[in-house]
């Protein structure tokens, strides 16, 4: 019997700055020639080959604090499957999908402050797909589709403001926003010209100021959970990965987009035929061959070491 692995690496990196909907295509929202194209003339190159086989790697040592919180437990704090944790200097949100999905907000100290429930109502969320937070205003940012909600720290709504385009993740800039979209969104129903790009810089009136990353696999493996992923780390540089892709970016607002880091597999690597081709073709490409496809998430710390977690997909007898 054939069976899907998951492996995790840990590596320590020294030095590192770190649906469719209804209605017509419009492009007043997007800037004239906004193509981002990626700088790669300081690109590190990390040897995954050494880490393929089977190892044991000794996490704890590379972490130099451990702190726990223990939240506070009410029937109002109930946790279900927990889709995503944000923590800032004051609070922690969680948002989960119990009831529907909602956020719950503890302090620092773990004290349940607030819970934003499922529902129509007035500060309440429905369709609720990611959540970010504003450093420069103290804003908790909240997408459900087809829009953004706004709250203080602590849960009191302050405003909504409605979208034209679909995305999974977002980062709030302090001038605007940084989107991540994947294909099979519907966005080439909604915005002409961009629709076939990956992330979306924008002013805070969601005019498109740039674009970023294209597409260059078939709709048919077009996968939510390989989406890529998108991470707001220190001094506002924000580190960004494709599904199927070898290469981490970043961008920040000074200097654009940047190639950061290319993950080598040598062999392992998917060739590019799969990804250009059908979603059967593809399954049975990963059922029948070791390849790795899909990185994942990293952390960097206060000091500029970067934390990079990275997970891909293999597949054996």
């Amino acid at each position: 019997m054939k069976k899907y692995h998951l492996f995790i690496i840990l590596f320590f990196l020294f030095g590192c700055i770190c649906c469719r909907q209804g209605g017509e295509k419009t492009s007043e929202n997007i800037e004239e020639d906004p193509i981002l194209t990626a700088n790669t003339d300081s690109i590190i190159n990390v040897n995954l080959n050494a880490f393929v086989e089977s190892k044991k790697f000794d996490y704890i040592s590379l972490l130099k604090k451990v702190k726990l919180i223990p939240l506070e437990t009410t029937d109002e704090s109930l946790v279900s499957n927990i889709n995503q944790i944000l923590v800032t200097d004051s609070n922690i949100y969680i948002f989960d999908t119990f009831k529907g999905g909602g956020i719950i907000i503890f302090d620092g100290k773990g004290k349940l402050v607030k819970r934003l429930s499922n529902g129509p109502g007035p500060g309440e969320v429905s369709n609720l797909h990611r959540i970010a937070y504003d450093k420069d205003n103290d804003e908790l940012v909240v997408y459900q589709h087809s829009s953004l909600l706004f709250y203080t720290p602590n849960g009191e709504f302050v405003r909504k403001k409605e979208m034209n385009f679909a995305f999974v993740d977002f980062c709030v800039l302090p001038d605007g926003y940084l989107f991540k979209t994947f294909a099979g969104q519907g966005n080439e129903y909604r915005i002409s010209g961009v629709a076939n790009y990956q992330l979306y810089v924008s002013d805070k009136d969601f005019i498109i100021k740039s674009v970023g990353l294209p597409y260059f696999y078939s709709d048919e493996i077009a996968y939510g959970s390989f989406r890529g992923y998108l991470y707001n780390g220190a001094y506002n540089t924000i580190k960004v990965t494709q599904p199927f892709t070898d290469t981490i970016y970043q961008f920040q607002k000074s200097t654009g987009l940047t190639a950061v880091f290319a993950l080598n597999y040598n062999k392992k690597k998917i060739p590019l035929y799969y990804l250009k081709g059908n979603v059967n073709n593809f399954n049975n490409a990963m059922r029948s061959n070791d390849f790795y496809f899909y990185n994942a998430e990293y952390e960097e710390n206060t000091t500029h070491n970067v934390f990079f977690l990275g997970s891909w997909y293999s597949s054996s007898e």
